[in-house]
């Protein structure tokens, strides 16, 4: 995904970008072209959905359930996710096992991990129990995710929602042990996603939280409205600049493609910084005003990024391989050319650094 960032200010804050030298007196734009590039911090992502009755109480001060937040949570995260390839289970500890495939049978089923899609996902919580009822199996869902564990490769978030309550279950070992077993066996985080109120309830959650670096709680009644969450949970935005523009950094006089005497040292310190940074590209885009046909403009915004291209060349060390050529007329005023300031500001050579 790119953005483009602007930002207004002085030629030798635009400059400072660059390392170089400038006349304070033109305010020029300096636009920012950031890459941002998602990775996956998981390999799989098994959701334990709470469905027991204590989920038919209300959600914070909406007028939603419990139940119905649950839902409309994992809708909402699921359409902010990018689409990486993540492998995803459901899993609703009651009554019902839950999965993308297998989106019913009984609670001694494992359900299957699949590739996650954005559709498969959506179709599988449509399909997860609409009402709260019967009891809290919370140990029953832990036992049955460590016996998915041993098939799965790479690190695994298990985001679990809970109260803090469990139905006990014989012999059966408590949430907490389970939850250890998981981590000191597994490349695995847990992220309670709590509701809890009671303090018995909120240390176990905690306890949870604190297994290892990774895991952590997440608070149920802040999560509705702010899928970012599952950012760095489940994976990571990395910004990457690639390229800085300064619209209009070197100008020229009308019908002029002569480069101005007070650019020579601005291209000199640009030319310095191309041979210590030499994995950096130049693109040099001219443009006109709009005065004239637009033919004769074509050229003229040629030579002017010629101009500055041969000047650079000819006083620095680098391949001119690395410096590309733009030329657009009269096109993309960054100014009224209505005006003889406006139509100054348009006679123009932008600066592209990119690979920075």
């Amino acid at each position: 995904m790119l953005q483009t960032k602007k930002i207004w200010t002085l030629l030798t804050a635009g400059a400072a970008l660059l390392g170089l030298m400038a006349s304070p007196v033109l305010a020029i734009e300096v636009v920012v072209t950031v890459e941002e590039v998602f990775e996956k911090t998981v390999d799989n992502v098994i959701v334990l959905y709470d469905s027991s009755g204590s989920m038919s109480e209300k959600y914070g001060n909406t007028d939603l359930t419990r139940l119905e937040a649950e839902r409309m949570i994992l809708l909402e995260t699921n359409s902010s996710l990018p689409d990486l390839d993540w492998n995803m289970s459901f899993y609703s500890f009651t009554p019902k096992a839950f999965s993308l495939d297998s989106l019913a049978g009984s609670t001694e089923d494992i359900p299957p991990i699949t590739p996650y899609s954005k559709e498969s996902v959506a179709k599988a919580i449509e399909a997860l129990p609409a009402k709260a009822s019967g009891p809290t199996f919370l140990q029953h869902a832990l036992k049955k995710v460590g016996l998915m564990m041993p098939d799965l490769k790479g690190k695994t978030a298990i985001i679990v929602f809970t109260d803090g309550t469990y139905t006990k279950m014989g012999s059966t070992d408590t949430p907490l042990t389970l939850a250890q077993k998981l981590v000191k066996n597994y490349d695995t985080c847990i992220y309670a996603v709590s509701s809890a109120t009671g303090e018995k309830e909120q240390a176990l959650i905690k306890a949870m939280s604190q297994l290892n670096e990774c895991s952590m709680v997440i608070p149920f009644n802040e999560l509705l409205g702010h899928p970012g969450y599952t950012t760095g949970a489940l994976y990571k935005v990395i910004e990457k600049t690639v390229a800085i523009d300064i619209v209009d950094g070197i100008l020229f006089d009308f019908n002029e493609s002569v480069l101005k005497d007070q650019y020579h040292g601005k291209l000199q310190e640009l030319g310095t910084f191309l041979e210590t940074n030499t994995n950096v590209h130049l693109f040099l885009a001219g443009y006109t005003d709009g005065v004239g046909s637009e033919g004769y403009n074509m050229v003229l915004s040629k030579e002017r990024s010629e101009s500055v291209r041969d000047y650079l060349l000819a006083h620095s060390n680098i391949d001119k391989n690395r410096v590309t050529l733009q030329w657009y007329g009269k096109a993309d005023p960054i100014s009224s050319n209505q005006t003889e300031e406006g139509r100054a500001l348009n006679r123009r050579v932008s600066v592209i650094l990119t690979n920075m």
